[in-house]
């Protein structure tokens, strides 16, 4: 039932003017954070069971590295725990358009679970990534969640880089994303060093600043 109206709000996201209303609609952002807290760790668990089985597969036959083992695919498609997060990711990609959701989400714990999801979740390799897949709706998610500050806030605290740093290198839509997001990041954290109070020294300061100590005491 639950992902079901996650279909339903994600169907109706793609309409403009719908946006803001569904944004506003009561308790709709606290329901989709209790259901990520509430399923991403039972995600992560399923793919790391996924890949202990791989692991093995892969000792007693080698030739099952050609085919596309479990660890390959995306969980969501063998759990309801998985469609349920993949429809609400869904759903957020399409909000977050507005910088408003980009605000809201900013004030729950949404963007850390996206963030466990893409580092626990995702297939390594995202040649196997499939469109509209659970780990395709995060990163684009990621993407748009990173062009506005409250947001990028947020993900620089979470260590963003650190999930999404896998993808790098790849190539495709994937690495390309992960790219601009890591830009962004940088971006931020280039701004906020030339911001410190420090680094506010009028050219009269700086000018001291390189006088020798003797000159100093002449003047």
């Amino acid at each position: 039932e639950t992902y079901l109206c996650c279909i339903c709000f994600f169907n109706m996201s793609f309409e403009e003017r719908a946006k803001q209303p569904l944004l506003e609609y009561p308790k709709l952002l606290l329901s989709l954070e209790q259901l990520l807290v509430t399923y991403t760790p039972i995600l992560v668990s399923q793919q790391e069971e996924e890949l202990q089985k791989t692991a093995a597969l892969e000792k007693e036959d080698k030739s099952s590295r050609i085919s596309k083992t479990p660890s390959q695919l995306s969980i969501s498609k063998t759990s309801i725990e998985g469609e349920a997060v993949r429809w609400t990711l869904g759903l957020l990609r399409n909000l977050t358009t507005l910088e408003e959701a980009c605000t809201a989400l900013s004030k729950t714990q949404i963007i850390s679970e996206i963030l466990k999801l893409v580092q626990g979740v995702a297939p390594p390799h995202c040649e196997y990534w499939q469109k509209d897949s659970l780990e395709d709706f995060s990163l684009q998610t990621l993407t748009h969640l990173a062009q506005h500050t409250s947001s990028l806030e947020i993900m620089k605290r979470d260590a963003a880089q650190d999930s999404i740093g896998y993808l790098m290198g790849q190539g495709g839509i994937h690495d390309f994303r992960a790219s601009m997001i890591t830009a962004k990041l940088k971006e931020e954290s280039t701004t906020t060093r030339r911001t410190t109070p420090h680094s506010h020294r009028s050219r009269h300061d700086e000018d001291d600043a390189v006088v020798h100590p003797v000159v100093k005491r002449l003047v």
